[in-house]
Parts: structure tokens; sequence; C-alpha cells
């Protein structure tokens, strides 16, 4: 066995705790040679992702030695500890509003394998806390060497996110970047289109599911080749510049 999904543990999302699962799964003889472990087989129509912690996982990761796939959907409520996996190559954590400490664990150690790191920072009405200077250690790339795709996805950040990758270490190493399901618009794009030339080296910069209108997309195409833009969704402009009538894509 090398490839595990997993569903939620209990028929209601909010009572959903892994980690009894997942004691098994380090117990067995199986888990030296688990190499992808996903805990994310469900949907909308199980539960809101907001709802689901995801309980205790901490105790897990020096027993899966091998593991080089880690994607986790859930809400707030659980405990990462400190992910020392060092053939970890992926790791994907899907939520309605990410917290500090997640994100502390997440940049706590060294990953000097890692080349693929999304991470949905949400909302802050569902448990968001993610600041711009919170993700510093993610775009100085210490501790992470080897990254090749960055996602900053379902963000509130969009409106400063730009500048800060220009001036990032990190920036310079990416083949991809993922700022989808976000609230970008045209604060963010009058930005991108003014340093575009930092992104030209993408061969893909993913921008789908924001809130860009039409002469936005137009704007953006006519400096970058290696964007998508598919599936806008539909933002209030009124004050089109005001974060506050923006809604990242996944919250609740």
């Amino acid at each position: 066995l090398e490839s595990l999904r997993l569903g939620l543990s209990t028929r209601a999302g909010y009572e959903n705790d892994w980690a009894p699962t997942l004691s098994v799964i380090t117990d067995s003889f199986q888990a030296p040679q688990l190499r992808e472990l996903r805990f994310n087989a469900y949907d909308a129509n199980d539960t809101e992702i907001s709802w689901v912690p995801y309980g205790d996982l901490a105790f897990a990761w020096p027993k899966l030695p091998a593991l080089e796939l880690l994607h986790i959907r859930a809400g707030g409520i659980g405990n990462l500890g400190s992910l020392e996996i060092p053939r970890l190559r992926t790791f994907i954590f899907e939520t309605g509003g990410l917290s500090r400490e997640d994100l502390r664990c997440i940049c706590r150690v060294p990953h000097p394998a890692l080349e693929h790191l999304a991470l949905w920072t949400g909302t802050v009405s569902y448990g968001g806390e993610i600041l711009l200077e919170d993700l510093a250690a993610v775009l100085a790339a210490d501790h992470f060497p080897a990254l090749r795709h960055l996602g900053i996805v379902n963000s509130e950040l969009s409106d400063v996110i730009i500048p800060a990758l220009v001036a990032s270490r990190v920036l310079p190493q990416l083949h991809s970047l993922d700022l989808s399901m976000g609230i970008f618009a045209r604060t963010g794009t009058t930005l991108l289109v003014e340093h575009a030339r930092h992104f030209r080296h993408l061969a893909s910069f993913d921008l789908s599911d924001n809130v860009l209108l039409d002469e936005e997309v137009a704007e953006l195409r006519g400096v970058l080749d290696n964007i998508i833009t598919n599936a806008q969704r539909d933002r209030e402009d009124d004050f089109p510049d005001d974060p506050g009538v923006r809604y990242v894509a996944v919250g609740e």
C-alpha cells in the first residue's frame, strides 16, 4: 500500500477526528512504505469545509518516513505538530480559514524536498488569521529550497501579495504560481501589470475563480501570456477596490 485517501471519520462532519484512524495506519506494517496520504474524500454535499476539525496528527509524521504527498481538507481545529517529513514533495492544505499556528507548523522546519506547496488562507469570517507578514517564511524560501510551485489560494491577500512576491526570494525559483479563488480585482490588476516582467518566467500563473472583470482580464493578457483566468466570479462594483464587498471562493 503506497497511497491512501480518507473521508470523514464520522457522519457528522463537526465531530471529525482523523487521529484514531491515522494511529491505526501508523501502527501498521504498511506505514513505512506509504507515499501518499490524502484527507479529502468529501465535499460540500457531506459537510462544509470549515465545520471539519482534523484532530491531533502530530504523532504520525516520524512513523511515515516515505511520505511524499500530504493533502488535508479541513477547518482549523487540530494540531499538525512539527511537519518533519524529509521526503515530502507535495503539501496541500485546503481550508476556509488558515490559522497562524497551522502556518507556523508548516514553516517551522526545513522541507528540503518540497516542490509543491498550496495553502488556502481563507477568510477571517471562518477562522482565517493570515496576514501578509505571516507569510514571510514562505516568501523567504529558506526552508523551501526545492519549491517549484506555490499556491496562496482562496485568499483575502490579493491586493497586497503581488509586491510581496516581487520582493521575495521565492518567486525566481518558481515554475508555477497559483493565486486562484481569491479577491483579485482592480488593485491586483494594476499592480500585476506594473510588475509583469517579474512573472514572465512562470510556465503558468493561475488567477482563475477570482473576481476579475473582462477588461481587467484583457489588461493582464496584454502583458502576460502565461495566466489562467477561467471562471471569474461576479463582484459588486459600487466599491470595486473595497475588500469588504469581495469574497473568497470558499469560506464556510
